[in-house]
Order: C-alpha cells, then sequence, then structure tokens
C-alpha cells in the first residue's frame, strides 16, 4: 500500500524563496505608501503654512499694523515651516522646493518685523527718558510702523510668494 502525501497536507504551500519576496515587496509597498503620506501631509501643512505667511505678508504691508500680534502670528508660521522642512528627507521635490522658498521668505519677514520692533523699542525708550509725557506712548505706536522701504520689501516678498505660491498648492 501506498500512501499519497499530498493527500494529508492539504493546498499546497508556496516555497520559502517565494515567500520571501512576498514579504519583501510587501514591506516595500508599506514602506511606499508612507512616504506618500508624509507627502500629502506635508503638502496640506505647507498649504496651511503658505496661507498664513500671505495673510502676514498683507497685514505687515498695511500702515497700521500691529507689529507685536504679526510678529506672534510670524513665528508661529516660521514653525510650521520648520515642521514641514523637518521632513525634507522623504519630501518630493515638488513639495520640499515651494516650502523651501516660502521658508526663506518667512524668515526674512520676521527678520524685518523683529529688526523695526528693536528699532521703534530702542526710539521709544530714548524718546520716554527724555521727556515723560502722555505724547510719548502715542508716537511709540507710531513708530511700531514700517518704512516706506520696509513696505516696499514686503510687496515683493507678496508678488514673489503669490507667484510661487500657486503652485504649491495641493491639488
Amino acid at each position: 500500500m501506498r500512501h499519497d502525501p499530498s493527500s494529508t497536507r492539504g493546498p499546497a504551500r508556496a516555497g520559502l524563496l517565494t515567500r520571501a519576496v512576498l514579504v519583501v515587496l510587501g514591506l516595500a509597498l508599506i514602506a511606499l505608501a508612507a512616504v506618500a503620506g508624509i507627502n500629502v501631509v506635508g503638502s496640506r501643512m505647507s498649504a496651511n503654512a503658505a496661507e498664513a505667511l500671505t495673510s502676514n505678508l498683507r497685514a505687515a504691508s498695511a500702515k497700521d499694523a500691529d507689529l507685536n500680534g504679526l510678529l506672534a502670528l510670524q513665528k508661529q508660521t516660521d514653525s510650521q515651516f520648520a515642521t514641514v522642512l523637518g521632513m525634507k528627507g522623504v519630501l518630493l521635490p515638488s513639495v520640499r522646493e515651494p516650502a523651501q522658498r516660502n521658508a526663506s521668505t518667512s524668515l526674512r519677514l520676521t527678520k524685518l518685523i523683529e529688526k523695526q520692533l528693536n528699532g521703534s523699542q530702542s526710539s521709544s525708550t530714548s524718546q520716554s527718558t527724555a521727556s515723560p509725557s502722555p505724547t510719548s506712548s502715542s508716537s511709540s505706536t507710531s513708530s511700531q510702523s514700517l518704512t516706506d522701504e520696509q513696505r516696499q520689501e514686503i510687496e515683493k516678498m507678496l508678488k514673489s510668494n503669490s507667484s510661487t505660491g500657486s503652485s504649491s498648492s495641493p491639488t
């Protein structure tokens, strides 16, 4: 009597090499899906930060801009761009490059606001020590607005951001 080994084993199984190849392919697909997901998240975060930057640029170009509040918003925007650029190792160039350009513009705006605030604080301090009167507080708030040269620079940043911002918006 002959015993048929295939009848007791059940269905045929793939060989060890086939199973190893399938595991490797599965892991590669999981890694690819993770990179794609990171790019989607990075693209959305970059678009949100770019919108905030555009809003901050418009607010900064206004004559009655609240520079202290704007600086706080701008630091948040810088932080958003830093978070996006922290993933730059896995971001596609179509996501990474606009984020880098916008982050550069954002940092320039932050430095410009800080420079203006530092200049106005030192001038208001010297004004208040020279003549402590009720008018010194009103002159310190008016000195916190940007100069015409700074406004022109902000307008240039706004124009360059709006031309590059359209390519970084998610589809």
